[in-house]
């Protein structure tokens, strides 16, 4: 076993600057330790000649951090860290074979994997095995996936507490463990759940306290932005304290005195806007109604008092992301010779001139005194507001949704900066992005960042929405509220939380609305709805009620759970598949990504044959998908999804040795006999019945034979 020199240098230097009062026989000890553990729990041999490690301590808690590799470069390699408890807290396994990643069936069970990791964990940490609970995933599995990724949350008190959990990853193939990871807090102290309210008392706490709002949000249809009216949390951080029944926020990003939010969100996709290419920008600025470069900046100057100290560096033209047939000029203006006079980036509208945004980039006086308070801020962001947008004003809401956590440095430091949202209503529903965001400079009173953004088209009417109880039935029998811990940061007089201590971190036991479906309640009949206004649906196995008598039971039940699969609960597996059923299967056999939800319209099997042509499974003059399919047209579908077909094209090179090859179409007698080859079809008493119709249980045993092949 070799060791660096420079890597024992490095182990000396992390020794001096981490843990002055520990000696070093300390930690050559530790290290011993590490290492005899690692190998005694994963039989590390010696041809594993290379050795590496590192060493780190934060907060008393020390980390080994040990790799082994081969000087040939042949077996891959091993990296290992063991904390100083002797648990295994990482473990990575890495070969040099190359992994063949074409559609496959698991050799293993996800059921077994999961044995396999649960016997895994207990080898490795069995200090936090009996304090985990599996996650369970009931989705579809991947075909194109060599791996089972398996999650098993930490428990305590008989409570889930997701931000610590222990990952394991399986090969399907082979049933190994490459990759072990956990992230636990030993330190933490939890709640005891004996004085906690019920869940139907947290529920109507959420209800009168927290609650859904009426909101318009957009999904993209037809090419454009439609509005369509939910039920939604404006939130996703406001919890209910199980022990005391208060609302509480807890905040997933902090905020200091010098950083402050950019964005008015309400839970939206990021905004998008497209660039406009130099043609068509000519094209546009020839429209009527388009104002000109030069028009937009002179308006830019004259709105923000932008003098010629600051040249204008770049502009340009784009389509807005919600109004399709309006157009933003986006320009920036900088002192070229003075850096410290900063920089302006500015959105006009192209036909009204209406500013849309700006964010001055000024170097900041670090001497300079804080001069307005939170409430002076506020005065001075609204009366920017009534002053450039009085219409627009008006149906506009103060809301604190998104407001960020401001935490100074220390008691004595005041916030450089505050921003606030204001929230566009319409009908007594809040519309999605749009409204404004002010930021104002505490010490200046200067607004350093403004944004606008309001959709132009109509929105529909709130007369038909039903009653809140009912939106509260789907949300809770749909969705639903859990119990769980989570973690909030308190007291906190460094940059970044997690660095802090420990003791910084307390544990809190919560009611929340869970997080594994979207929330979205459909205002006009209950429904839950996905983030493009869809109903949503979840992803689960097919089940059939008619193939307990079927031969090729098995087979369709092994491809339903890869989401190989028709819809309905029966199968018909004794009828004729037709071309449409058949080519589905192999083409989500083929590819697991393919986004064509099936369907038996027109408009279905336009897209899916367009699909099925740029994958060459199927040509021109070949769709007609009501037709049956015939055992030899079956074949030459499955070995173009091979893209064997080149080689089967190839004329009296092979040998079919059915009784009946004769009846083969000639020009597919090369993809008989490979297909045959790879065990992807077998014949009936030494007959390939090439013409003869292909029944579903057929079909799908030649599916299950294509994923077992070994092409």
């Amino acid at each position: 076993m070799r060791k660096s020199i420079s890597l024992f240098i490095t182990f000396i230097m992390i020794f001096m600057m981490v843990a002055p009062s520990m000696t070093f026989a300390d930690y050559d000890k530790g290290l011993q330790e590490a290492i005899l553990k690692a190998k005694e729990l994963f039989s590390i041999t010696e041809e594993y000649d290379v050795f590496n490690y590192s060493v780190s301590s934060n907060n008393s808690e020390t980390e080994y951090s040990l790799s082994w590799s081969d000087s040939g470069n042949k077996l891959g390699g091993i990296r290992i860290t063991i904390n100083g408890d002797g648990n295994v807290t990482n473990y990575y396994k890495y070969d040099r074979n190359y992994y063949d990643y074409k559609p496959k069936l698991a050799k293993i069970s996800k059921s077994e994997a999961r044995e396999i990791a649960e016997k895994f964990i207990v080898k490795v940490n069995s200090k936090h095995a009996d304090k985990i609970q599996y996650l369970e995933n009931n989705k579809v599995q991947n075909v194109n996936e060599i791996n089972y990724h398996l999650t098993f949350s930490r428990k305590e008190n008989g409570v889930l507490f997701y931000n610590n959990s222990i990952r394991v990853v399986v090969n399907n193939m082979t049933g190994e463990v490459n990759n072990y990871y956990t992230d636990w807090e030993d330190t933490l102290v939890f709640p005891d759940v004996e004085s906690i309210i019920n869940l139907e008392e947290a529920k109507e706490i959420f209800k009168d306290q927290i609650g859904l709002k009426l909101m318009y949000k957009f999904k993209y249809e037809d090419n454009k932005m439609i509005p369509y009216l939910v039920f939604s949390r404006v939130t996703n951080n406001d919890y209910i304290d199980a022990l005391t029944g208060e609302v509480i926020k807890i905040k997933g990003n902090f905020y200091f005195a010098d950083e402050t939010a950019m964005e008015f969100s309400m839970n939206s996709k990021s905004r998008q806007s497209v660039d406009i290419s130099p043609e068509e920008k000519k094209a546009i600025e020839n429209m009527s109604g388009i104002l000109s470069e030069e028009e937009a900046e002179s308006i830019a100057r004259e709105v923000l008092k932008i003098d010629d100290s600051h040249e204008r560096t770049w502009i340009s033209l784009y389509n807005q992301w919600r109004n399709k047939e309006d157009y933003t000029w986006n320009m920036r203006f900088a002192d070229t010779d003075d850096e410290a006079k900063g920089s302006i980036s500015v959105s006009i509208d192209a036909k009204t001139g209406e500013l849309m945004s700006f964010s001055k980039y000024v170097q900041g006086d670090d001497s300079q005194e804080v001069v307005y308070d939170k409430e002076g801020a506020y005065d001075i962001a609204e009366s920017f507001i009534r002053e450039m947008e009085a219409e627009k004003y008006g149906e506009v809401e103060y809301v604190t949704w998104n407001e960020p956590v401001i935490r100074p440095m220390n008691e004595e430091e005041k916030p450089s900066q505050y921003s606030f949202t204001f929230a566009r209503k319409a009908n007594e529903a809040y519309v999605q992005s749009d409204g404004f965001t002010v930021t104002v400079d505490t010490k200046t009173g200067n607004i350093i960042r403004y944004n606008l953004s309001w959709f132009n088209g109509e929105l529909p009417l709130t007369d038909n929405i039903i009653p809140m109880d009912k939106v509260y039935d789907s949300l809770f029998n749909n969705v639903g509220m859990e119990l769980k811990y989570i973690t909030e940061y308190l007291n906190i007089n460094e940059k970044y939380p997690y660095k802090s201590n420990p003791s910084n971190k307390i544990v809190r036991i919560v009611y929340s609305i869970k997080s594994d479906k979207p929330s979205d309640i459909d205002a006009l009949n209950g429904d839950v709805l996905n983030y493009n206004g869809e109903v949503y649906t979840e992803e689960t196995v097919s089940e059939y009620t008619d193939i307990n008598d079927s031969y090729a039971k098995s087979q369709i039940e092994v491809l339903a759970q890869y989401g190989i699969s028709l819809p309905g609960d029966k199968f018909e597996p004794t009828n004729q598949i037709t071309q449409r059923d058949f080519l589905y299967l192999l083409a989500k056999a083929n590819n697991y990504y393919i986004h064509v939800p099936f369907s038996e319209d027109s408009q279905f099997d336009d897209e899916f044959y367009n699909v099925l042509m740029n994958q060459g499974i199927i040509i021109d003059g070949e769709k007609s998908p009501l037709s049956a399919v015939s055992r030899q047209d079956a074949v030459k579908f499955i070995i173009r999804a091979l893209n064997y077909d080149e080689i089967a094209d190839i004329q009296g090179i092979f040998v079919v040795n059915f009784k009946d090859a004769e009846k083969i179409a000639p020009e597919l007698k090369g993809y008989v006999a490979i297909a045959h080859g790879l065990n992807i079809i077998s014949g009936y008493d030494g007959y390939f019945n090439p013409s003869s119709k292909l029944t579903r249980e057929q079909a799908a045993t030649i599916i299950y034979n294509f994923l077992n092949s070994n092409s």
